[in-house]
């Protein structure tokens, strides 16, 4: 209930892992986790930095490269969110969000070939998520089909279709179509 408190907490948190970063022999999960945390408190500067060395020291796992990604991606920084994402596919290349991400990345580029193989990967790995669904007809839009979007997010619940987001995605498909 107190969201005052928890921010404190989560404060408190960091500092203490961030510390125990600093120590020899840390484990590699607890960079990690560190770099979460400091993502989640809007520290993302610390975060990058975090999340590039958990890459480096955590050569099997893509979450580190799949987060780096996030991050230019929400920027729209889509040269460097392409490369991190590509990494985290070599990694993990069945993983369904790092799949759905680089299919919007890959949209965003205009390599809508690649874009739309991404995405029904993602979406035969995740069949029956709203929110792949989503990205799916976002996907479309970007890559020049509005129709087959709305058709998309037509398919979705009443509920999925009254958040902002989606009514944002119909009525930009709908500018498109017009």
């Amino acid at each position: 209930g107190n969201t005052e408190q928890v921010k404190n907490l989560k404060e408190e948190a960091f500092v203490t892992y961030l510390t125990m970063c600093d120590l020899e022999g840390v484990s590699s999960q607890t960079r990690f986790s560190t770099a979460q945390l400091a993502h989640e408190l809007g520290k993302i500067t610390q975060a990058q930095v975090l999340y590039k060395i958990s890459h480096v020291e955590l050569p099997n796992d893509g979450r580190p490269a799949l987060w780096l990604a996030q991050i230019d991606l929400l920027e729209e920084n889509w040269d460097s969110a392409n490369n991190w994402i590509q990494q985290s596919l070599e990694r993990q290349p069945h993983e369904p969000f790092t799949l759905i991400s680089a299919g919007l990345i890959q949209a965003n580029l205009q390599a809508c070939d690649a874009a739309l193989t991404l995405t029904t990967k993602a979406i035969k790995l995740k069949p029956n998520d709203e929110n792949f669904r989503f990205m799916q007809a976002r996907i479309y839009r970007l890559c020049g089909n509005p129709t087959r979007a709305l058709e998309l997010l037509a398919a979705l619940s009443v509920a999925a279709r009254n958040t902002p987001l989606i009514k944002q995605e119909l009525a930009l498909c709908l500018e498109l179509i017009e």
